[in-house]
This record gives C-alpha cells, structure tokens and sequence, in this order.
C-alpha cells in the first residue's frame, strides 16, 4: 500500500517552488531591465534605492530557495525509499550533493534519478521534467565555465585588440547575469509545474509494472 504522507508535503514545498519563481521572475525582469540602462538614463538614478533594496530582498530569497531545495530533494528521497519505487540515497549522500563541486555532477544525477522514479510512478511520461533537469545542468555549468574562460583569456591572450574586446564586452556582465537568472527562473517554474502536475494528478491505485526500467 502506498504511504502518501510526503506526497503531501511534495505538493506543497512545489506550491512554494511555484510561487517563489514567479516572485524570481518579476524581480530578474526587472534587474534586466535596470543594467540595461544607460549611466545617464533618468530612470538610473530614480529606481536606485528600490533596486538596492530588491537586492536584498533577492538575496533572502536566494537562500530560502537553496533551503527549500534541500528539502525537496530529502522528500523525494524519502517517498521513493518508502515506497520502493526505485533506487534511493542515504539522507547524507542527498545533502553532499549540495556542497561545492559535488553540486555540479552529484546534486543533478540524485535529482534525474529522483524525478525519473516519482513521475514515472505518476503514471506520467518523466522525459520532459528530465529534460528540464539536464538543460538547468548545461545553465549551471556554463555559468561557472564562461567566467573562467573570460579571466583565463583576459590573462593569457596577448593581442592587445582581443583584450580590448573582452574588456569592452565586461560591460555586459551584470546584463547577462540577470538574462540568465531569468532563464533559469523560468526553467525552474516550469519544472515545478510539470512535476506538481504529476504528483497531483496520479491515480492512487496506479501499479507500475516496469520499476526495473526506473532502475536501468
């Protein structure tokens, strides 16, 4: 029989996850939008103090959705060991995969493994949340190699007109940064939404026949 207790908890850290992208969203359109300016644009000095502030207020935000991530992550660990759908990790393992470096590879192996278990038993088709999953992982890993390449040519490269494009090209970074965010933020929203939609429209007698396909 199935233990449906962290199901409940499942759709509602989603619910959070839903409402907090949205929230990301609205402020990364609105980061945008302000790096966008130029130095003399009116605008520039009128919304400073907002924006200082929407920085802070990001901030919290940032660290409340690491948390709630943590805490995704154990529940769906949690619900796939209770229920045997498939392979699951210590609760210590789940938590390493949160630490620099093991974030790059460990954190999204766990969770296309977690996923592809939990929606598979939905009765849904787990391709496209996995998808999702894998594109996030390209997002992270070229936000972390794209700055090392810049630093690295920046120092190594001695045309001087190559340098002056890169340095001319520093001038984006802030812009980019906040494109960025709100690609992933969108992504993310979209996950969540695919994957509540999941759990909340299961059938709650659905067997799956095939749990040796979750685990190849």
């Amino acid at each position: 029989m199935e233990k449906t207790g962290n199901l409940k908890y499942l759709r509602g850290i989603t619910t959070l996850f839903l409402v907090l992208y949205v929230v990301f969203i609205l402020m990364n359109l609105l980061e945008s939008f302000w790096y966008s300016l130029d130095v003399t644009h009116p605008l520039k000095s009128l919304l400073h103090t907002f924006i200082k502030q929407e920085k802070k207020v990001h901030g919290w935000l940032d660290v409340l959705d690491f948390g709630a991530r943590i805490v995704f992550s154990l529940l769906c660990n949690q619900y796939v060991k209770r229920n045997s759908l498939g392979k699951s990790y210590h609760f210590l393992v789940v938590l390493l995969g949160f630490l620099p470096v093991f974030y790059y590879f460990l954190y999204f192996m766990i969770w296309r493994k977690l996923n592809r278990s939990i929606v598979t038993h939905s009765g849904a088709n787990f391709t496209g949340s996995d998808r999702m999953i894998i594109f996030m992982w390209i997002l992270i890993l070229l936000h972390t190699i794209i700055p090392i390449v810049y630093i690295t040519l920046i120092y190594s490269v001695d045309s001087p007109e190559i340098v002056s494009r890169l340095i001319y090209w520093k001038r984006f970074e802030l812009s980019g940064r906040a494109v960025f965010a709100l690609i992933f933020s969108i992504v993310y929203l979209s996950y969540f939404w695919k994957f509540r939609k999941a759990i909340t429209n299961r059938e709650p007698d659905l067997i799956v026949k095939d749990n040796q396909l979750i685990d190849s």
